[in-house]
């Protein structure tokens, strides 16, 4: 048991470097499942999006995904191998979300919700135990999060998230040992999230093309806030020896700016670039006793985050990882990713890039061009999004992650 815990701790030290602060148990919970927000510089609390996997770093996001997106289903083409030299050792996950705005029961009132479910599961490999009987070393959780949304010229959602989570080092005790080498516990998480769409206060913004097409700018403003894996300390074999979860905090704030094309019919965002800045920090502080204990103890709400030093001027430390994103999507088709992390674990930062091709801008522009009804239904009401991105992409063992997604959006039936 004492040999496999060190490899296991070697790989999960890789895995997420999370100290000087205090150790955790379960670190790959601090891993975000979204191929796409992992290539935006693992962000997630701040920038509203439709991605089904877009709630784990906050729940919030699924009130926002209600008011226009009614499924979605997201899963990834196939595991990600986490150490291209190391195989057997791989992360792999799917999610789904629903949701629906109640504007017709509410009079008018566009109060929107959501549900969504993450199955994540990220294998160790296969080891043999004292028995000589083989077994598979993993961390899996499952995440059922539930989102609601106000929108009033300003869009306000909060969200909560219950994860049940199961964790295997061994699968039978040795001589010595308490426990069996297994971890079942659950977690909570919250959050906020604030989205100010600032073309919304200006009358007649547009510039007229035509008697039916305007051109139009378009400019938003969101302020996210969450609290991650809020749960008891667990232990594998000795009580004694007990960990917590990663209890997180994360701040962030993204400045979106695009161009639409539309008419009465029609709209189509021609180009979009989002600004995404971030920063996490692990609530957790570990002090030696005088009887040569430890005591763990928890940060408030922020932790050591300062929205000015670490939000505004950009500056990571120690305690404190600073994320930084960029995307840049154009006709509703192609996106690209870049991003960075910096501080807690990388003082050299890290890059991550990506690339998505979603189906629906390229129905959209083809129906308008046309005139079909058909194609223009379709663009408007169904997607299909192939999305790759690479975690390290300065290293290369770098892991890669694909995913592919098939969403329906305002869909008649459900209005």
């Amino acid at each position: 048991m004492k040999t496999i815990s060190l490899l296991l701790i070697v790989i999960i030290l890789n895995i997420s470097n999370i100290y000087p602060q205090g150790e955790a148990a379960i670190p790959s919970l601090s891993l975000n499942p979204s191929p796409e927000l992992t290539g935006l510089g693992w962000i997630g609390v701040s920038i509203p999006n439709d991605d089904p996997f877009g709630f784990y770093y906050n729940p919030a996001n699924l009130g926002y995904f209600g008011q226009k997106n009614n499924f979605s289903f997201n899963t990834y083409t196939e595991p990600v191998e986490w150490f291209k030299n190391f195989p057997g050792i791989e992360y792999n996950s799917y999610a789904f979300n629903v949701g629906y705005n109640f504007q017709k029961e509410f009079n008018g009132l566009d109060f929107s919700a959501g549900a969504g479910f993450i199955h994540s599961k990220f294998s160790f490999g296969s080891f043999y135990s004292s028995t000589g009987n083989s077994f598979e070393s993993y961390d899996s959780y499952n995440a059922l999060g539930l989102g609601a949304s106000i929108d009033y010229y300003i869009s306000f959602s909060m969200g909560i998230t219950f994860k049940s989570i199961f964790s295997k080092l061994s699968d039978r005790p040795v001589e010595g040992d308490y426990n069996i080498g297994e971890v079942d516990v659950n977690a909570i998480d919250y959050g906020f999230l604030l989205t100010v769409p600032a073309t919304k206060f200006f009358e007649n913004n547009g510039f007229r093309l035509s008697d039916n097409t305007v051109l139009t700018p378009a400019f938003s403003y969101s302020l996210g806030y969450s609290r991650l894996n809020i749960g008891d300390e667990v232990y594998y074999v000795d009580p004694s020896q007990s960990d917590p979860l990663p209890l997180t905090a994360r701040l962030g704030h993204t400045f979106s700016f695009g161009l639409d094309l539309g008419s009465e019919d029609f709209n189509l965002n021609l180009i979009n670039y989002d600004l995404i800045l971030e920063a996490d920090d692990i609530l957790i502080e570990k002090s030696l006793q005088t009887d040569s204990t430890v005591k763990t103890s928890y940060q408030g709400m922020l932790g050591d985050i300062d929205f000015v030093k670490h939000l505004i001027q950009l500056e990571a430390d120690d305690k404190v990882v600073v994320h930084k994103g960029h995307a840049i999507s154009l006709l509703e088709t192609i996106k690209i990713l870049r991003g960075s992390f910096r501080g807690r674990g990388y003082s050299d930062g890290r890059l991550t890039d990506g690339l998505i091709i979603s189906s629906r801008g390229m129905f959209k522009f083809i129906g308008y061009i046309t005139g079909s009804e058909t194609l223009r239904f379709i663009g408007d009401h169904f997607d299909i999004r192939y999305t790759e991105s690479t975690l390290f992409a300065d290293s290369q063992d770098a892991p890669d992650f694909s995913s592919i997604s098939v969403s329906l959006i305002n869909f008649p039936f459900f209005n």
